[in-house]
């Protein structure tokens, strides 16, 4: 799925293996089994969101899901990019609720 996502295969790359060679960094690469995290999260959909709607019901749950941006699933790294409208999108909210004691609902899509 990540070459139809990304363009090219990255998963085996930056874990260094396949889930059936390294099956401790697969498991330990999963954000959903790291819920709840205690702190202020912000979820960023991209072309995998409908695979993150489990995660996203679970972060809800201790209420630390501080707020969600729904990028363009066609610019997917754009999201870690500043300068495009994604990046741009995640940066702005960063910067407004970052170290807010109580980051604000605005960010929220």
């Amino acid at each position: 799925m990540d070459k139809q996502v990304c363009g090219q295969p990255v998963i085996v790359s930056l874990l260094g293996g396949t889930a059936k060679e390294k099956l401790a960094a697969y498991r330990h690469a999963r954000p959903i089994d790291h819920l709840p995290l205690g702190i202020c999260t912000l979820l960023v959909k991209g072309a995998l969101g409908f695979s993150m709607e489990p995660f996203e019901a679970k972060a809800r749950q201790p209420a630390t899901l501080c707020g969600i941006i729904a990028t363009n699933p066609e610019e997917h790294f754009d999201m870690i990019t500043q300068g495009k409208p994604n990046g741009d999108k995640v940066a702005d909210w960063l910067a407004a609720n970052l170290f807010a004691a109580r980051p604000s609902a605005g960010g929220t899509e």
